[in-house]
């Protein structure tokens, strides 16, 4: 359960960002509970990034004694970090339950693959890999929700005015106005409104607490709009998640 004092947020990403975020919530979660494996991960990424640099090759046998003998170092570096500071043998781990912070993570970073998954064209799918799976909560806070900005815009786009709790005197107005669906009434400057014969304060004060309380915001077209600008070109944004 939320707290008063708390905030939802909505935050948008394109498909890299959203791939790296969850990669790094991922590695991350497993650094907190001591899992070499991350440790080694990060160190044979640095080594390659720097043997590209030098050879122009990711894998050289021969720069800085090779990939083979980094590997090795690699391994013996990292099994003597989980045993110094986590107190684990070596192949020994901790994992959910062990910290919250790390739980949480691991939450965020299951929400975003498996959202990834799902936005994957079936040929490219497997319903054998964990990212099929829908999500399991293990950290204190709730899962997070996502859901692809293409599937949100085709969702308002389908919702009709005359399907909102509006009351008569604003359907009218808005129909008069050619605004025929939530996307059009999110797309307007609540000031040009008022250019709608019979529209007033208190028909914006209803659609206000409306988008109030479904976490939605004005947008910034002219009333005359017609443009064929896609929703998440411009300065809009999408509901709230509570």
């Amino acid at each position: 359960k939320m707290e008063q004092h708390e905030h939802i947020y909505t935050l948008r990403l394109t498909e890299r960002q959203a791939k790296l975020l969850s990669y790094a919530c991922d590695q991350y979660s497993r650094l907190i509970c001591g899992q070499d494996w991350a440790f080694k991960d990060l160190m044979i990424q640095a080594w390659e990034k720097r043997c590209k640099e030098a050879t122009g090759k990711a894998v050289d046998k021969k720069w800085d004694g090779g990939w083979v003998s980094m590997n090795d170092d690699a391994e013996r570096y990292c099994n003597g970090i989980k045993k110094r500071f986590w107190g684990m043998a070596r192949y020994a781990m901790f994992g959910v339950h062990y910290d919250d912070t790390a739980d949480i993570l691991f939450d965020i970073h299951q929400v975003i693959r498996h959202q990834l998954w799902l936005d994957r064209p079936d040929s490219e799918k497997s319903n054998m890999t964990v990212d099929a799976s829908k999500a399991m909560q293990f950290g204190s806070e709730p899962l997070p929700e996502i859901e692809s900005a293409d599937a949100t815009e085709e969702k308002l786009k389908a919702t009709r005015i005359v399907d909102l709790p509006f009351s008569v005197r604003v359907l009218n107005c808005l129909k008069s106005a050619d605004i025929e669906t939530l996307y059009d009434l999110l797309r307007v400057n609540k000031i040009s409104l008022f250019k709608i014969k019979n529209f007033g304060k208190n028909s914006l004060a209803e659609i206000n607490n409306y988008f109030k309380e479904n976490g939605y915001q004005w947008g910034t077209e002219p009333l005359e709009y017609r443009s064929t600008t896609s929703f998440f070109e411009g300065n809009y944004y999408l509901p709230k998640k509570e």
